[in-house]
């Protein structure tokens, strides 16, 4: 699945507050070379669901991934 799919996916996920569901696509977005926007996609979606700590978690992993954190999306 293209990395623009997984995106729509996990903002889909987001908006229904299934953390969890976005979570998974972005893993399997990571091995399409996840861009920042995906990043911010499923970091938004925990945030919505309350889960700041995974938020913070994935944000730590931006720098290991090369993403660039400041690049606005």
């Amino acid at each position: 699945m293209a990395l623009r799919s997984l995106t729509r996916r996990m903002k889909e996920a987001g908006r229904l507050r299934q953390w969890e569901a976005s979570l998974s696509l972005f893993v399997q977005a990571l091995e399409h070379n996840a861009d920042a926007t995906a990043f911010n996609t499923v970091m938004s979606s925990c945030v919505a669901a309350r889960k700041w700590a995974v938020a913070l978690d994935i944000f730590g992993q931006m720098q290991l991934w090369e993403v660039d954190a400041n690049k606005q999306v």
